[in-house]
């Protein structure tokens, strides 16, 4: 049995890679303290980031989950971009 649970709202943000598939960035409390940053497109999960310590929160999650989704986008963008002047 998993002690990882979602928390409310746990998504983050979404974002497409130069696939063009869908990613959904969230966080959940994965233990006491401990925070994980998710990236899931379709059954594939990705943990990008494990947040551990009593100093961690799920505001320190999102935080670290926003950084992630903006450069996932700026990568496939720029990704499209060298496509088109390569």
């Amino acid at each position: 049995m998993s002690t990882t649970t979602p928390i409310k709202g746990g998504e983050t943000g979404r974002y497409r890679d130069q696939a063009g598939r869908d990613h959904r960035v969230r966080i959940r409390q994965a233990a006491k303290d401990a925070w994980e940053i998710l990236d899931i497109a379709g059954t594939t999960v990705l943990v990008i980031d494990r947040l551990e310590g009593p100093e961690e929160n799920d505001a320190t999650a999102a935080a670290v989950a926003v950084d992630w989704i903006t450069q996932r986008r700026r990568y496939a963008t720029w990704g499209e971009q060298g496509a088109r002047t390569a």
